[in-house]
């Protein structure tokens, strides 16, 4: 779906998704749905078991032609006051390929921290937020614990492998000069399987009662998952559940979700990708992660993690960011 919806997207309304609006129908149709969240919120889903096609085509037929009336609007802005805080969830494929790209993000390859020199670089942007949480999570099946010790879940928790958080506190907060150590700690995950559940964990890690207090209602929730290889999941639930999920732990208002998915590049629809090769080594093609980063529309971005530094794909997503922040509307 999300190579589809891609290729849609750039052949049909010629790169830009304000030009699109699709209509699908089908029988509890995962990828079906993926696709027509993706292409954006004038497209329409209907499962045959819930709906008839006239009436599905009945329903869909004013936004059709609603992208046809509105295309030359200049839509009016809601009104926002900007986010006041951040709340930033990774989700880390912790297995021994991935040693490379945790130690940049840590900064213990040489090179200055690179989550580190991302939050500096986006408060001096965003001068009116007052704090951010950060939490990682492993994409291990079935964890949705916010990391508190390095190298977990391999090593347990224990004296010798705790990061130093207060009590009862599974998240970071900053501004903080302790903050590169600190997520040089937390971050240092370590698989215990080899299956990933990359965009699964995140969504579990949003809903878990252990972690409550981490996202707060009035942030913008940052979600950035990284991994050389795809999402796995696909045993367990399906796409769409899980862009339900996500959006469910923000009040169903995608405007305080923004996701970055660091993976392997599919490619496009006329000339898919294979294993590629990069600064950190070999990754697979996440195209089932794609998908479900992409249902999120214009509030889903994908970098390649073969194309270069980890310092340059977070560089290249701190204007989102910093829009995203900036267009919150205020809390009623």
């Amino acid at each position: 779906p999300g190579m589809t919806s891609e290729a849609y997207i750039r052949l049909v309304g010629g790169g830009e998704r304000s030009r699109v609006a699709a209509l699908t129908f089908g029988d509890a149709a995962d990828e079906l749905q993926t696709l027509t969240y993706s292409l954006g919120p004038r497209s329409l889903y209907r499962d045959l078991h819930f709906s008839t096609l006239a009436a599905a085509v009945e329903a869909w037929t004013p936004e059709a032609i609603g992208v046809c009336d509105d295309y030359d609007l200049v839509p009016d802005l809601p009104e926002a006051e900007g986010c006041k805080r951040i709340d930033i969830l990774f989700v880390i494929d912790g297995s021994l390929s991935m040693t490379d790209e945790q130690r940049a993000l840590a900064g213990l390859d040489g090179e200055p921290p690179v989550f580190a020199e991302f939050t500096d670089a986006l408060l001096s942007e965003l001068t009116d937020v007052e704090d951010f949480h950060v939490g990682v999570v492993t994409a291990d099946p079935g964890a949705s614990l916010l990391h508190t010790h390095r190298e977990y879940p391999e090593l347990p928790e224990s004296p010798e492998t705790d990061c130093g958080l207060p009590p009862g506190q599974r998240w970071l907060v900053g501004p903080s000069p302790d903050l590169a150590e600190q997520f040089a700690c937390i971050g240092a995950t370590r698989a215990l399987s080899i299956d990933e559940h990359t965009a699964l964990n995140g969504a579990l890690a949003l809903h878990d009662p252990a972690n409550a207090g981490f996202l707060r209602d009035d942030s913008l929730l940052f979600v950035v998952l990284i991994t050389d290889e795809d999402t796995q999941d696909f045993t367990v639930t399906s796409r769409v559940w899980i862009h339900d999920k996500y959006l469910e732990a923000v009040g169903g208002d995608p405007s305080r979700l923004i996701v970055l998915a660091i993976a392997g590049d599919q490619g496009i629809y006329e000339m898919p990708k294979t294993i590629c090769q990069g600064p950190y080594g070999g990754a697979a093609p996440g195209r089932r992660l794609t998908s479900i980063v992409r249902s999120f529309a214009d509030r889903g971005h994908t970098q390649d993690i073969c194309a270069g530094s980890m310092t340059a794909t977070f560089a290249s997503i701190l204007d989102d960011v910093v829009s995203a922040c900036e267009a919150v509307a205020p809390i009623p």
